[in-house]
């Protein structure tokens, strides 16, 4: 900090803080963490910087938000560096490079985010040792460190999904899918966390699977969210099963009293009409299978196709992140991930063996046949 500007202090009330001097306004920046956010909900700040925002939650990004004000000033700024992959990564790529943004987001909201892109390239300083370990990582590493590329990133879950080989439109998805015998949903159980729901079905002819429609919402009870499944199943259309979430079987008081019936989210269900089964909940299974499908079959196109209208599963695949022993997509309470839409597809794939067909197939006989043929 520059002798001009100010002096760095640290006081019982503000903790480390740099205090600038009075004939410049006398303000005052705070050195802060943020570990808890909510302990600044009371506070007021005219300018935010943090470090890292790929490190925080989405929800601890709007908590600061609500303290980014300041009485006189229009629009207080909020300045922020990152680097690809965190537990952050997702929001920071849909808001600021991508500009995809929640529908409560006020459209005046939505112009004030920017990226400004920086590489190593950009700092003179760098020794050369160091450019010799950025040109010695790993192809996808390489691209997101050197070259900060936000969408392909070390730790990503699912590297081989990409919206042109695992997407499709609706024109392209031919009206023989109507015929095919084998339908069935999925069902991933949220109400704060939006709730999910697909609809599966396979060709016969080579066990590809489409998910060709999805629900993703919020705030909606048990009840409701099995009347918005059941409308939009066409009544023309046989589904042979549900899975859902095994949480759904968790008993509960349906108005909150000892008074009232106990009831479960699958019982609710049923009542409205959508019967449930429980899906297989190995998480590790279920990662196995989703990536063995990812793969492509014996005509090149992978095992797994999602309709253009699935948005929201299509959007968060690709941006999951493993854990740090990359055994499983991270999921604990302090690392939360959109991961709903891929609890959805792994609940799906209860009753599938996950095997691609081998792209590879034998078209000619081995030299050993050969000899073995020229003989009898």
């Amino acid at each position: 900090m520059p002798e001009w500007l100010g002096v760095l202090k640290s006081s019982q009330i503000d903790g480390l803080h740099f205090q600038i001097h009075d004939y410049l306004g006398g303000h005052k920046i705070l050195m802060r963490n943020i570990d808890d956010p909510n302990k600044y909900k009371s506070g007021e700040f005219a300018i935010i910087g943090v470090d890292q925002t790929e490190q925080i939650p989405e929800d601890h990004y709007w908590i600061l938000r609500g303290s980014n004000r300041w009485s006189g000033l229009p629009r207080a700024k909020f300045i922020g560096t990152g680097n690809p992959l965190g537990v952050g990564h997702a929001w920071n790529v849909n808001y600021f490079i991508d500009h995809i943004y929640p529908e409560y987001m006020e459209p005046e909201q939505r112009t004030q985010y920017r990226f400004i892109a920086a590489t190593p390239y950009d700092n003179r300083f760098l020794s050369q040792s160091y450019w010799d370990f950025l040109n010695s990582l790993p192809p996808r590493l390489k691209r997101a460190w050197l070259y900060g590329d936000y969408h392909v990133f070390s730790g990503q879950a699912f590297p081989t999904f990409t919206y042109d080989s695992h997407v499709i439109k609706w024109i392209d998805f031919t009206d023989e899918w109507k015929a095919w015998p084998s339908k069935w949903r999925a069902v991933d159980w949220g109400f704060k966390d939006p709730y999910t729901c697909g609809w599966f079905t396979k060709n016969p002819s080579n066990g590809r699977i489409y998910v060709y429609r999805n629900t993703w919402q919020t705030d909606l009870n048990d009840r409701q969210q099995a009347i918005q499944i059941k409308d939009n199943t066409p009544p023309d259309e046989l589904i042979n099963i549900t899975y859902a979430d095994p949480s759904m079987w968790s008993k509960k008081n349906r108005g909150g009293d000892e008074s009232t019936l106990v009831t479960s989210a699958a019982d609710e269900y049923a009542i409205a009409g959508v019967p449930i089964v429980a899906a297989e909940n190995n998480r590790l299974n279920g990662l196995r299978k989703f990536r063995n499908l990812l793969d492509p079959l014996a005509d090149g196109k992978p095992g797994i196709i999602f309709l253009e209208t699935c948005y929201n599963l299509w959007r968060t695949i690709p941006l999951l992140v493993l854990e740090e022993n990359g055994e499983d997509i991270m999921h604990d309470k302090n690392h939360k991930q959109e991961d709903h839409g891929y609890d959805m597809i792994r609940y799906g794939l209860t009753n599938e063996l996950g095997q691609a067909t081998p792209k590879y197939t034998k078209s000619e006989p081995s030299p050993l046949e050969r000899l073995m043929n020229q003989r009898r």
